[in-house]
């Protein structure tokens, strides 16, 4: 592992971009509602950036990042925040996976450390890191993904949740290469055993865990690009997902995230539709039946999506943020409260960014964003300027 210092100086920047009107202006050092302030995007060489998460893993109470790379060697790069913009990198080569197209962060052994999972689309194989709570990440261990056996999976993304029921958090991986969705099922102590498969729609690029149909068991929405469609997956407590559903999206569905949007029972969902140029808002009837998509613009190439209270209102409305790869920008639409977004605030970003994470990073209360630049070989940094 080799550590080296790195400073994200972020100068404040006055935006006149407010969500709705009245006398607040960013850079005045407080948080009004209907603010979305940022400073200038702070950009770091991230060779082969891939993915990025973000999370406590030295357990200090600070929001940290955490990307995976793919350049000459995968691995997984641990950025420590101090909690005023500046951060320490560490790096961590994986063994074995190869290509860690997107990660997830959680306590996996139950030790009350932050821990990190990603998904190898070439090794068709899942790595458990384990942290000590320093963050450092010194255990490490393969999952292969097996899929049907007949072609390569190619797995795509993952969520963490408690499939089984047992009080521990499980692996759901997205397979593109077979159309299938693996579920690895945890013993408690990090170690993952025998997976069950469910069939979805064709190549599935995206996954996201929650109890949508409201029965008290997890369940999953899975993007079909190929078909245009998401699939819910509603599962029976024991790590199998016996009943299916399909909703609509429009063209060539890839990020999904859920939220409850308009403030009534059930999760909801927006996923990016990467040919259409929008995001799909799907509002759930808190059964997991789901209405019409609602369609919300964004920038060109839509990837990945994550949610958070951008503008700060007090209501605590679900915004969404969008990674625009197209665009070479972020696109932040604000809920108006019932689940409809008619404002929209675009942040620059370096080139192609292809995934996005949302957390407080310098301890205003706002959520600040990160991006992992592919055609930049870079992540980002955005933060809250109030």
């Amino acid at each position: 592992m080799r550590s080296r210092s790195l400073l994200l100086w972020l100068a404040p920047l006055l935006l006149p971009s407010l969500a709705c009107g009245g006398k607040a202006a960013c850079g005045d050092d407080h948080v009004d509602p209907g603010e979305i302030c940022y400073a200038p995007t702070a950009n770091t060489a991230l060779a082969g950036a891939q993915a990025v998460a973000i999370g406590d893993v030295n357990g200090d109470g600070k929001l940290d990042v955490v990307a995976t790379t793919k350049a000459a060697q995968s691995t997984v790069e641990v950025f420590l925040n101090d909690g005023t913009g500046q951060f320490a990198q560490t790096t961590t080569q994986l063994s074995n996976g190869q290509n860690p197209v997107a990660l997830a962060l959680a306590d996996l052994d139950g030790d009350g450390n932050e821990d990190v999972a990603t998904v190898n689309q070439n090794s068709n194989s899942v790595t458990v890191l384990l942290g000590d709570g320093t963050g450092a990440l010194p255990l490490q261990a393969d999952v292969d993904v097996a899929g049907d056996g007949a072609k390569a999976t190619a797995p795509q993304a993952l969520a963490l949740d408690d499939f089984t029921g047992d009080g521990v958090l499980d692996i759901a991986v997205a397979n593109t290469g077979d159309d299938t969705v693996s579920v690895l099922a945890n013993n408690g102590n990090g170690v993952f055993g025998a997976e069950q498969f469910a069939a979805v729609g064709k190549q599935p690029k995206g996954i996201v865990a929650g109890d949508l149909d409201g029965d008290g068991n997890e369940d999953l929405a899975v993007t079909d690009e190929g078909d245009d469609n998401v699939t819910l997956l509603l599962g029976d407590g024991t790590g199998a997902f016996p009943f299916q559903g399909i909703g609509t999206t429009d063209q060539k569905p890839r990020g999904v995230a859920a939220g409850d949007f308009d403030g009534k029972t059930g999760l909801d969902l927006v996923i990016t539709d990467n040919a259409s140029q929008d995001a799909s808002v799907l509002l759930n009837n808190g059964s997991g039946v789901f209405g019409t998509p609602t369609n919300v613009p964004t920038g060109n190439g839509p990837e990945a999506v994550a949610v958070g209270n951008f503008d700060s209102d007090a209501d605590g409305a679900i915004d969404f943020v969008v990674a625009n790869g197209g665009a070479d920008t972020l696109t932040i639409a604000i809920n108006d409260g019932t689940g409809a977004f008619n404002f929209t605030n675009v942040q620059t970003v370096d080139t192609n960014p292809i995934s996005v994470a949302a957390g407080d990073l310098n301890g205003d209360g706002v959520p600040d964003l990160a991006t992992a630049n592919k055609g930049g070989n870079s992540l980002s940094i955005l933060l809250s300027t109030p």
